[in-house]
């Protein structure tokens, strides 16, 4: 067309050279700009994508929050939590977030306990049972002389059974994360850990667990007070496994604060030249803080020469060209044009076709409507969801079509505004509201709504989900988190809600309002005698008397604060239980109720054939005045309950200002006792037994003392029952033990009289499974021929399980030890119950020793006792001897031994050796003076 001729021409050689590089140029420059246009759009869809990738994994993470709370919660909430409670727990817990890989609890365990603890597990039934270190040759900084051994897992299959036993301690990946969660209460998450078992690393979110009823307040007091952790193991292919990407090419991986790189579902890129096969790489860096771990998100896209739009771009071209080669005529320049629209036309058919499979085939029901809000089209999944076809919806005014008539109530308005809107605006937050099936049945649904411009046109876009199955994992989760499993009355998080809301109105309100805070009396005896499965029916039972006692004027209001029940009766945990009462008039009226909750719960129980006899102890703390906080309200009611037990249980009583002064006290000298031993604080003193006949030492009595840095020598009235109530005498009594054994040993190897040294054993210890172990590890270690050491049992420990009394202490006998009864006759045994028993010794209260000869029914007691003693051979020992006319009665009876401060005081480890030493013999004629 520039040419006519070879003689005629338009443009010279040169200027075609030049309109010829011109046109090259102009059409490089024009395909540059398109191919940009069309990376653009694709970085628009990418940075979207990689929005949904972070506020996925956000979600996620965020979701670890709710289960390990829910797991600790579980373990406050029961003080005789089981495996199998806590497997039920974790089941369900797993089954509402599949993505989870594993439920872990460990246990805190001391260096000198871990034997022990090791025959507990096999015990349990984790057979072959040991401790096995993460890292070898690790020294975990964590804490000296004391393990994190792992106790149980969820789900438990032949695999990850191999985790049980492995000290988390070591784990050097995790060492960071476990201190930081014990120190700070807080939840914490490790490193990636590998162990020879899995085949790839994993990582594991940490949650401690605290000893008592409130959460201690200072990392010193949370380190004391640790008794485990919970976690939860996150297999980091099955936890991100669940992204969602529209686009196959997409690459996604996520980096963590270790450095270590996890690579998920994205494609490798293509190998070959880089010119035909890349033409770009798109990458997105965000990230999502996971409990101490940093999570860096880099998500990477590459543009390959395929992304360009051909058609758009050979459009552009053949347009440009036709602008710039005017020469073509017009003909051609319409021609171009018809081709064009052709071709474009056939492009947004094929993108509209493709747009509406896509609709289609989505997961959510996908909604068009115009600003007046009748409904324009509606995928298939709108079909499924509301039982309406597309030809119905269609015309039809979307939001009396698919919501109730409540719904409309509450949200109508605004979702009506929002229709009638024109102005464009982001896509709105989704919405919780009730949808409605066609056939008039109601159903949680999700909605949300975007707006796009057509034209001239607004086009509101909405997004519709059936949300019901959540729903249902939510109601479960809160049926866990905030009810009793045994007792189906509100837990302790619940009842903390409702009685934080009743502080609040009191106060605001100018009213009062109490807890009670009811403990069952003796509650333990009865479970470890007749079983727990026992104790569980009496717990349900004594609920079941609570609920029919409390009047209609006693209880708070039944709405529900965010699903919370607001039931005013509640379970704590074990045999624990509180009520909540409202707007009481007089404090007096907090009483009367209490009292006759405890004239209720006083009465014959019949349990699966047993008729058992229960009391109740009962504290009353009056809000706002002992607390405007319900942890120093439920603190004080506490407080006052033990006090209701001090003063001889079966009774009730009100908070005061020195209660609170004691506990404190209390609370101080059992964080004392737990270093006690560690400080070489706790000493035995001996006080020697003479022998009626002799008048020579034949045996001595092994007497705990607490001498502390601060406060000086402790009673053992003051320390020995908060030590059984901390559970501290099981440690405290195992030092008495092999302590004993090694100074009777000492004596002997020094030449010293062989004698026999007896000591006491609490209840606690009478009932360890392995104690039959420990005594005979302790003769071992110390060298000494059991003969020499007796065992002291009070009458009321031996009387608690008969069957089980008599093959422990059958085996004592077999060893050959000595056996005696302590503080006989303070007990409830009879003639019939103490032949059967295998003893040696009986030991004479000295509550009946004290008036003798003078009161006439101590005498025929004591009288009495000693006769028994003779007609069943056993030998007897009078403790509480201060005068010689009590020694006298005592001889004259056939009393074997004597002890006593007529003879000695309880003496420490080196004054009684030099008594030994001395082989004093006492004269024991009536008209001697002991002095």
């Amino acid at each position: 067309m520039f040419l006519q001729s070879d003689n005629e021409r338009v443009f010279s050689t040169f200027h075609l050279l030049l309109i010829g590089i011109f046109i090259l140029f102009a059409l490089f420059a024009v395909a540059a700009l398109s191919i940009r246009g069309d990376i653009q759009d694709i970085q628009a869809k990418f940075n979207e994508e990689a929005s949904q990738v972070q506020h996925f994994i956000s979600q996620r993470v965020s979701s670890l929050e709710t289960v390990l709370i829910s797991l600790a919660g579980l373990h406050h909430s029961s003080d005789d939590l089981n495996i199998a409670e806590f497997g039920g727990f974790t089941q369900e817990i797993l089954s509402a977030y599949p993505y989870l890989d594993a439920i872990i609890r460990a246990d805190r365990v001391k260096m000198g306990n871990i034997e022990s603890y090791t025959d507990r597990m096999i015990e349990t039934g984790f057979v072959g049972f040991k401790l096995k270190n993460f890292d070898s040759e690790y020294q975990s900084p964590l804490a000296l002389n004391e393990y994190l051994p792992v106790s149980f897992i969820e789900p438990s299959t032949p695999v990850s059974a191999q985790v049980i036993g492995y000290d988390l301690a070591t784990a050097k990946t995790a060492t960071q994360a476990i201190h930081s969660a014990i120190t700070t209460g807080n939840i914490f998450s490790s490193g990636p850990v590998q162990l020879k078992e899995a085949d790839r690393p994993f990582f594991l979110v940490f949650k401690a667990i605290y000893l008592g009823r409130y959460p201690p307040t200072t990392p010193h007091e949370r380190q004391d007070m640790l008794t485990g952790l919970v976690a939860i193991r996150i297999n980091p292919h099955k936890f991100f496994s669940g992204i969602s990407l529209n686009n196959q090419r997409l690459s996604v991986s996520i980096t963590d604060s270790q450095g270590k790189t996890l690579p998920l579902n994205g494609q490798s890129e293509e190998q070959g030249l880089v010119w035909f096969k890349k033409i770009e790489l798109l990458t997105s860096l965000q990230k999502v803080e996971a409990y101490g771990q940093i999570l860096s998100i880099t998500l990477s896209r590459p543009v390959g020469i395929e992304a360009i739009n051909i058609w758009k771009l050979s459009t552009t071209l053949i347009f440009t060209l036709a602008f710039i080669l005017l020469s073509l005529g017009i003909y051609g320049v319409k021609r171009v044009a018809i081709i064009r629209e052709e071709r474009s036309a056939i492009a947004l058919f094929e993108e509209g076709e493709r747009f509406a499979q896509v609709v289609n085939t989505a997961f959510d029901a996908v909604i068009t409507t115009n600003d007046e809000g009748v409904v324009l089209s509606w995928n298939q999944k709108a079909e499924k969801i509301f039982g309406i076809e597309s030809q119905q919806a269609e015309g039809q005014l979307l939001i009396p079509l698919i919501l109730t008539s409540d719904s409309i109530r509450q949200h109508g308005e605004s979702i009506s505004q929002s229709f009638h809107d024109n102005t464009l605006k982001e896509t709105s937050y989704p919405i919780e509201l009730s949808g409605k099936y066609s056939d008039g049945r109601e159903f949680p649904l999700e909605l949300s709504i975007s707006k796009s411009a057509v034209g001239h046109n607004i086009i509101h876009s909405v997004f519709a989900r059936d949300i019901s199955e959540r729903k249902e994992a939510e109601d479960r989760i809160r049926q866990l988190a905030y009810y009793d499993s045994l007792t189906e009355l509100p837990n302790r998080q619940s009842f903390k809600i409702q009685t934080e809301q009743a502080i609040k109105l009191a106060i605001r309100n100018n009213r009062m309002g109490a807890v009670l805070f009811i403990d069952l009396d003796e509650f333990k005896r009865i479970n470890d005698t007749l079983g727990h499965d026992i104790g569980d029916l009496l717990i349900k039972r004594v609920a079941q008397r609570l609920l029919e006692q409390i009047r209609d004027n006693d209880t708070v209001s039944h709405t529900t604060l965010q699903g919370v029940p607001s039931q005013n009766v509640a379970r704590l945990g074990g045999d624990e239980f509180t009520i909540l009462l409202t707007e009481i008039k007089h404090i007096d009226d907090a009483g009367l109720v209490a009292q006759r909750i405890r004239q209720n719960i006083d009465g014959a129980f019949n349990l699966n054939g047993y008729e058992v006899y229960v009391t109740a102890s009962i504290g009353i703390a009056v809000f706002p005045n002992d607390g405007k906080d319900v942890d120093e309200l439920l603190k004080n009611a506490d407080t006052a309950m033990y006090h209701a037990k001090a003063v001889g249980k079966n009774n009730f009583q009100f908070y005061s200002e020195q209660m609170g002064a004691n506990a404190t006290e209390y609370l101080k000298l059992g964080a004392m006792l737990r270093k006690a031993l560690t400080n070489n604080e706790m000493k035995l003193y001996y006080q020697p037994q003479i022998s009626a006949a002799t008048g020579k030492i034949t045996g001595a009595e092994a007497l705990l003392r607490w001498e502390q840095a601060e406060l000086g020598m402790i009673s053992p009235a003051d320390f020995i029952p908060l030590a059984e109530d901390t559970g501290m005498i099981l440690d405290i009594g195992d030092w008495v033990l092999r302590q004993a054994c090694l100074d009777n040993a000492a004596w002997q190897d020094a030449g010293y009289p062989s004698i026999r040294v007896a000591i006491n054993l609490s209840g606690l210890q009478f009932i360890q499974k392995d104690l039959h172990f420990k005594v005979q590890q302790a003769l071992e270690t110390a060298g000494l021929d059991p003969q020499y050491l007796e065992l002291e049992i009070t009458e009321s420990i031996i009387m608690r399980n008969i069957d089980e009394t008599i093959s422990t202490l059958q085996s004592f006998r077999n060893m050959n030890l000595g056996i005696s009864v302590d503080d006989f006759g303070t007990g409830y045994s009879s003639l019939s119950y103490l032949k059967k028993f295998p003893l040696e010794t009986l030991k004479i209260d000295r509550s009946f020793v004290t008036d003798i000869p003078d009161d006439n029914d101590d005498v025929k007691i004591t009288s009495a006792i000693l006769a028994m003693a003779r007609s069943l051979n056993l030998k007897v020992v009078g403790e509480g001897v201060e005068t010689q006319a009590q020694a006298a009665f005592l001889r004259q009876h056939h009393c074997d031994l004597l002890q006593g401060y007529l003879y000695s005081k309880p003496l420490p480890k080196n004054e009684f050796e030099q008594l030994l030493a001395s082989e004093k013999t006492w004269d024991l004629s009536e008209n001697h003076d002991q002095g």
